[in-house]
């Protein structure tokens, strides 16, 4: 019971950076484009773009946890630096895209409105590249973390190691 906490709550953790880190980019992009050509907008751009980058990121969350899935599903006897990068990174655009579609029909077909073909186009490749960049970063850095602690506990195994040999008057050579 206690590692189905853990794995809840590290999938709860994936969503929220990828959430956060879609609203940034998603953010990022549209105040760009607002700064150099202009939004053309019935509200306030920045209002309108903060309502984007909101939903944007409401998505990520979705995404995130549902990667996170995917990951436990695919790679469940895997170790962390098993995984190959560039892999979960075109897997992770892949599960983006699939989850973005299913979520944006969702809401539009709620509000009574169709997922038109402008909205697949404009949106699926953004989510495309933020769910491979989100993905590959996040191996990356864990997978980053994981060596550097492997190298900690192997430094800290010697010098125990060699504390012993040196109480014990035995020669290490």
């Amino acid at each position: 019971m206690r590692s189905v906490f853990r794995r809840l709550r590290g999938a709860i953790g994936n969503a929220v950076v990828w959430g956060a880190t879609w609203f940034a980019g998603a953010f990022s992009v549209f105040g760009a484009m607002e700064l150099l050509v202009g939004l053309e907008a019935p509200i306030a751009p920045w209002r309108l773009i903060l309502a984007i980058a909101t939903n944007v990121g409401i998505t990520g969350f979705v995404t995130g946890f549902a990667f996170s899935g995917y990951l436990r599903l695919r790679h469940f006897d895997r170790p962390l630096l098993g995984i190959r990068v560039g892999r979960t990174a075109l897997m992770g655009g892949t599960v983006a895209v699939a989850v973005s579609l299913g979520v944006g029909a969702l809401i539009r077909l709620s509000m009574g409105l169709p997922l038109g073909l402008r909205d697949v186009v404009a949106g699926v490749p953004m989510v495309a590249l933020f769910g491979a960049a989100t993905a590959g970063a996040t191996l990356h850095i864990a997978q980053r973390s994981a060596r550097a602690l492997t190298a900690d506990a192997t430094a800290n195994l010697e010098a125990e190691q060699e504390e012993a040999r040196a109480l014990l008057g035995v020669d290490a050579g």
